[in-house]
């Protein structure tokens, strides 16, 4: 077989073209190979080596963008396709292989030409003009990503990128910290990187880890001025500093590398990864910005970090290559918070462990298959069973006097509580932070959503996991960071609320209604606490805030920030109109400063998730999302776990799961499953949470169910709280509860399953609301509704 390969210009499209060589040699060692490349290119250096034969062609770049520049393509372009048909015919391949660069247009179409079967092999997620263009002559396209192939005009086969066989060696061991960043900057498009990595490794004296060093290839260009300038370096620097042009041997500074700074050209972090490197990346702004495409699933699969163009500076880098990777002890590590900082800790590089009790899935089972270790029960012990911990981080619900808090004290660790080492780590991101007694965690993950959709990879942390965005924390790689914004005290030794510590350029407050009464004895002491978070928000920050609460208006005037409202009973500068049941969602009319600015619609019920949705819609369009793209990703909203959650239907029965304690929260719930369902019953199951909260809002329970065929009350949830269990009970609730059928108090799970069971029939939706779950109460009933018939 004689097989005739084209591409190069860079070695994105270079090296993938070798590898495939290398591969027919090892597997087909009878073909015969042609490498045709462009005269003066970077090919007639790199492809001789590997011992490939090797002809060149004239070939010029057609830039459409600044089409001046390409003023001889119309010269060099005829002659081009000249010398490739004459190759074509001397050569007689039995196939062509493009891999990409404007050398291989010609030779394509040459062979095209010349009903010589083509194949193309692309390695971006965004396809390069040549390749699209020339993919109506090929029979098919190779390509690294399947999103590829909807630009394509042949038939696509997800591949892949190849890589030439010295990266087929994967390396496994590396060290706890970092100790050799190889930085590429001699690639198209990498001085700006050059340019921060020169500001950054100025202070690289100040890096704790003082066996760090940095191998720099600058490229030819850039090489004489950076030689010049790190002259200037103290010597401790320079010892540890090493620019070079350009490296033969590649591939073997690549796996002596612990961390790799690069721009994220396909090829090279198609090498990198396949050599097992963890890599910094800086996607190239240039090319419409395919970069960022192919970056994407490496940083989601936790093998890259990714910094935005316009961030690169020496500041952003210096941050990241002078952290050190420390080892993290999460006490309290399967909570929700903390579990998903856990998580984001482990993406970063950092070594994890932790510890907890009474914990149960899914969080067990995604920190086990995050591979972070952990163990169920707390003990001293814990703290260094892998070795001492450069910090500690403790959950919230941590109770005083846990051993690994006390030996963290003796051994001299840094403890922090989790919201605060949140705040930490997204000093320099923009904040935005939803905060308020009920739908902030709607808020927030639609927010997280919207600016997701729109391109903008933003990071997020939330109270719960979210079904569109994957999970309820990760990382994010773009300039935005999206915080639940909880009031609750952030540690037992850190009494200040956990929003408190993210400091937001944008709040949202959905309302204020008293909640958390072991913490906040009043209402006036619960409101004290958003005044603070107001006050704390400076003439530069924004608020978004509900003008339908009475109480969020009444502390508007106790804030500098640029306010906004947003509301469904008229008044506010951002208004949703016509609210009205659409399906299973809602539907209303946006109109922002007397003008419409949309119909919004969403999958998820009731009159108080169209205010969410109205609030998400504002925050977004303030950071600049387009009204329409912010509607259409509204519309796509699953919603998230345990909040108004259909977990199915059996026998006519629809059940629903959600995460309601508050008597607030309860009543909205009821309210849309009346709505939603009608003209079916509602049977509520519902489980107290904590007995502070039981007897001081006993009262805000009584009408909160009004209007249910069946109200049947579990234990109450202790939490923290077992010591308080004498001063209220499940059966004292009861007894509150008016404006039902019946109300009856059950000792476990399946005890509400027989009863729900036997009460219900077709049309009937059985709500469930809790905090933990009541053991899945849910499922037990799914299960008894299975069966038995219903009546």
């Amino acid at each position: 077989m004689r097989v005739l390969i084209s591409g190069g210009g860079t070695g994105g499209h270079l090296f993938p073209a070798i590898a495939v060589a290398q591969a027919l040699s090892r597997n087909a060692p009878e073909t015969q190979l042609l490498y045709v490349g462009r005269r003066g290119g970077m090919e007639e250096q790199v492809v001789p080596r590997y011992g490939i034969p090797m002809q060149t062609i004239v070939a010029a770049k057609l830039d459409m963008e600044k089409p001046w520049r390409s003023w001889s393509f119309p010269f060099v372009a005829p002659q081009a396709l000249l010398q490739s048909a004459r190759i074509v015919r001397r050569f007689r391949p039995d196939v062509v292989l493009g891999t990409g660069g404007y050398v291989s247009a010609p030779v394509v179409l040459a062979a095209a030409a010349a009903r010589v079967p083509v194949v193309l092999q692309e390695q971006n997620a965004m396809p390069g003009r040549a390749t699209r263009l020339l993919s109506r002559v090929a029979r098919v396209v190779a390509t690294a990503y399947p999103e590829s192939a909807r630009h394509l005009h042949a038939k696509a086969v997800v591949t892949g990128t190849p890589v030439r066989t010295e990266f087929w060696k994967r390396r496994e061991a590396f060290p706890t910290r970092p100790q050799r960043l190889l930085v590429l900057g001699g690639s198209q498009g990498a001085h700006r990187i050059n340019e921060a990595v020169l500001s950054a490794v100025g202070d690289l004296d100040l890096i704790t880890h003082a066996e760090l060093e940095v191998w720099h290839q600058t490229g030819e260009k850039d090489y004489g001025w950076i030689e010049s300038q790190s002259d200037a370096f103290a010597w401790t620097v320079r010892e540890r500093y090493h620019p070079f042009a350009f490296s033969n041997d590649l591939p073997d500074q690549i796996y002596r590398a612990d961390l790799v700074l690069s721009r994220a050209g396909a090829g090279t972090i198609s090498e990198v990864s396949a050599a097992g490197v963890p890599m910094l990346l800086v996607p190239g702004p240039f090319a419409g910005g395919h970069q960022r495409l192919n970056a994407g699933p490496f940083e989601q699969a936790g093998a890259a970090i990714v910094i935005a163009d316009q961030d690169c500076d020496g500041a952003r880098l210096f941050r990241e290559i002078s952290a050190p990777l420390m080892r993290i002890h999460f006490i309290g590590i399967c909570g929700y918070a903390v579990s998903g900082l856990a998580l984001v800790a482990k993406q970063l590089g950092h070594e994890v462990t932790g510890s907890d009790e009474d914990a149960y899935p899914p969080t067990t089972e995604i920190l086990t298959k995050a591979g972070i270790k952990w163990v169920d029960g707390h003990a001293a012990a814990n703290l260094t069973r892998w070795g001492k911990p450069d910090l500690v981080v403790q959950g919230n619900q941590v109770r005083a006097g846990n051993p690994e808090t006390e030996a963290a004290r003796r051994h001299h660790i840094r403890l922090v509580s989790e919201a605060e080492y949140w705040g930490e780590l997204t000093a320099d991101r923009y904040r935005i932070v939803v905060a308020g007694s009920a739908g902030k965690t709607t808020t927030a993950s639609l927010i997280a959503w919207i600016l997701r959709s729109a391109g903008r990879n933003p990071g997020f942390r939330l109270g719960m996991a979210v079904k569109d965005l994957g999970s309820a924390a990760a990382w994010g790689s773009g300039r935005e960071f999206v915080f639940e914004g909880d009031e609750y005290t952030s540690a037992v030794f850190d009494p200040r609320p956990k929003f408190l510590h993210f400091s937001p350029q944008l709040a949202v407050l959905t309302n204020i209604d008293w909640d958390h009464p072991d913490v906040f004895p009043d209402p006036a002491a619960y409101e004290a606490v958003f005044r603070q978070f107001l006050e704390d928000l400076g003439p530069e920050d924004r608020l978004i805030a509900n003008a339908d609460d009475p109480a969020v208006r009444r502390l508007l005037n106790r804030t500098r920030a640029n306010v906004e409202t947003y509301g469904l009973r008229g008044g506010a500068d951002w208004q949703g109109r016509d609210v009205q049941i659409d399906g299973d969602g809602m539907r209303f009319t946006a109109w922002h400063e007397g003008k419409v600015l949309a119909v919004v619609s969403t999958r998820i019920p009731g009159e108080h998730n169209a205010t969410n949705a109205l609030a998400a819609l504002a925050a977004s369009v303030r950071v600049g999302v387009p009204v329409p793209v912010a509607v259409d990703a509204i519309a796509r909203f699953q919603g998230v776990s345990r909040r108004f959650e259909v977990r199915g239907q059996v026998r006519g029965v629809t059940l629903v799961d959600d995460y309601a304690h508050h008597p607030a929260k309860v009543r909205a719930t009821v309210q849309a499953a009346r709505e939603r369902f009608h003209p079916g019953r509602v049977l509520a199951c519902f489980v107290p949470h904590t007995y502070s909260r039981t007897l001081a809002l006993i009262e805000g329970y009584a009408d909160a169910f009004q209007g249910c065929a069946l109200v049947v009350i579990g234990p109450i949830e202790p939490a923290r709280e077992r010591h308080l269990a004498h001063t209220v009970t499940a059966q004292d609730l009861a007894n509150r509860i008016r404006g039902v059928d019946e109300v009856v108090t059950v000792d476990s799970a399946r005890s509400a399953a027989y009863k729900l069971a036997s009460a219900a029939r077709p049309g009937d939706v059985i709500v469930f609301m809790s905090v933990r779950g009541f053991d899945d109460a849910v499922g037990k009933t799914a299960e008894v509704l299975e069966r038995s018939p219903v009546a």
